[in-house]
């Protein structure tokens, strides 16, 4: 009887002993499943946080590029136009101050003179000039002219005109503009590109000039 009690208390500590290791075994593989879940899970939102700030990173350098490109196309446009200002600012005064009457006079007589040339010596020529230098104009140029040439021309003063000449054509049609704003027109037209090359040209394609 003490044989078979013996017996049945190994056995049930057999038994509770494997039962034991063997839950033991499963938590611990169960715990190193999740342990290596929980690192390969910690990897890949690295690895992903990583990639992301990468991007980020980039996008920003992008952007931070395009915006300076754009302020220095900005900055550089902003020369050119207070080149351009400048410019016009000294032609006008260049102009005005070169347009004197006996300047006029004497551009106004190898005009006339080619209008009658042209017209067979019937022309009919009609020459605004400013108010102001009407008189001063119209004796120099007459001092200038021949007798034949006098005749088919009328001289008339224009408060529209601040420097320069306007020549018509007999019927009213105005033939050709010398007016102080229309010469400074025209060499702003003539320089506008070549300031844009002096601004613009040292940029060797990193800021393109902008379109017009």
């Amino acid at each position: 009887m003490a044989e078979e009690l013996q017996s049945l208390l190994d056995r049930i500590q057999r038994d509770g002993v494997d039962k034991a290791e063997a839950e033991a075994k499963s938590i611990v593989e169960s715990a190193r499943a999740e342990a290596v879940a929980i690192v390969k899970k910690a990897r890949a939102e690295a690895e992903e946080t990583s990639v992301r700030a990468a991007n980020e990173a980039d996008a920003l350098r992008a952007r931070s590029e395009a915006s300076l490109k754009q302020a220095a196309r900005d900055l550089l446009l902003s020369v050119q136009e207070s080149l351009q200002a400048a410019f016009e600012r000294v032609a006008a005064k260049s102009v005005t101050e070169a347009m004197t009457p006996d300047a006029l006079a004497a551009v106004l007589k190898d005009a006339i003179t080619a209008y009658f040339a042209r017209a067979g010596g019937a022309a009919g020529i009609e020459v605004l000039v400013p108010e102001a230098q009407r008189e001063k104009v119209a004796a120099a140029l007459l001092d200038r002219l021949s007798q034949g040439i006098r005749g088919g021309i009328e001289i008339r003063g224009d408060d529209t005109i601040r420097t320069g000449f306007r020549i018509r054509e007999a019927g009213g049609r105005i033939e050709h503009d010398f007016t102080g704003t229309a010469v400074t027109e025209a060499l702003a037209r003539l320089m506008r590109p070549r300031l844009a090359a002096i601004v613009l040209g040292s940029e060797q394609g990193e800021v393109a000039a902008p379109a017009e």
